[in-house]
């Protein structure tokens, strides 16, 4: 039996769980990242392309500094309504720490052109090699007195009293089950593109291809429910690379994901956006 009470615990290694790690351990918290895959670059925040911020330096330098107010907007209004207004602007609000984040991580950025037509630049592309990314984002958590541990699988979380206080994992390699206690549980183990059974749940019979990683099975939305978490009623499928594909589509791909991706409007069982 693992036992380290003050140890914050986060299952996930991609954006969510690595800029957590990296928040936490900066000012001195201790914490682990337990990830399921034998990679840290296996999610796919790992692999993508890089994230849409407001009020950035690399935005001042270039000339092209976007207002968060004016990403909100432009983001909450393609959501049509269907995200969460005070979440979506927090994050949109927290742009300037993440770019903090990964540039004093080693990770290297430009500002992309606007070209998806939107009348601003806020893409920051990641320049670092794929390879290496979450590499060097582990090495500097690790500088901070950060863990990651990789093959290790959440089953279970454990509550005390209603609280959430502790983890039950397996090593994927050998086997050996643990019981994992800590200060705070944090769950970011990204969607579940991986489950057909997930997908016939919430958009019907549907075959949609992910084309992220397979590992975004819905196992932490899945802990989550069980420890009493609430769903959201809204589910949404990110259209673009790592969103996936309708398989009837002639193509994968338009020039730029001009329109999304081709093959279609994507409805739930009700035929609703």
């Amino acid at each position: 039996m693992a036992e380290n009470r003050q140890e914050v615990i986060i299952a996930g290694s991609g954006a969510a769980g690595m800029l957590a790690a990296l928040t936490l351990a900066k000012v001195g918290v201790p914490c682990v990242v337990l990830e399921k895959g034998t990679s840290i670059a296996c999610s796919n925040a790992a692999r993508a392309g890089g994230p849409s911020l407001a009020g950035t330096r690399l935005q001042r330098e270039a000339g092209c500094l976007v207002e968060e107010e004016q990403l909100f907007r432009h983001m909450y209004r393609y959501s049509r309504g269907t995200v969460d207004a005070a979440l979506l602007r927090n994050i949109v609000n927290e742009g300037s720490r993440v770019e903090e984040l990964l540039l004093s991580g080693g990770i290297e950025m430009e500002v992309l052109e606007d070209s998806y037509g939107v009348g601003f630049r806020a893409r920051q592309f990641m320049t670092t090699d794929i390879k290496d990314r979450w590499k060097r984002l582990q090495a500097a958590l690790e500088a901070a007195g950060g863990r990651v541990e990789l093959g290790v699988i959440v089953e279970e979380l454990i509550l005390e009293e209603g609280r959430v206080t502790g983890v039950r994992t397996v090593n994927q390699a050998t086997g050996e089950k643990e019981e994992r206690y800590g200060a705070a549980v944090l769950i970011a183990t990204g969607g579940y593109l991986g489950t057909p059974e997930m997908m016939r749940e919430h958009f019907g019979e549907v075959t949609i291809g992910a084309l992220g990683s397979p590992l975004s099975d819905g196992t932490g939305i899945k802990l989550v429910l069980s420890a009493g978490g609430r769903l959201e009623k809204n589910w949404g499928i990110c259209a673009n690379e790592f969103g996936g594909y309708n398989h009837k589509a002639k193509q994968r791909f338009s020039y730029s994901m001009r329109f999304a991706i081709c093959g279609g409007l994507l409805v739930d069982r009700r035929g609703r956006r």
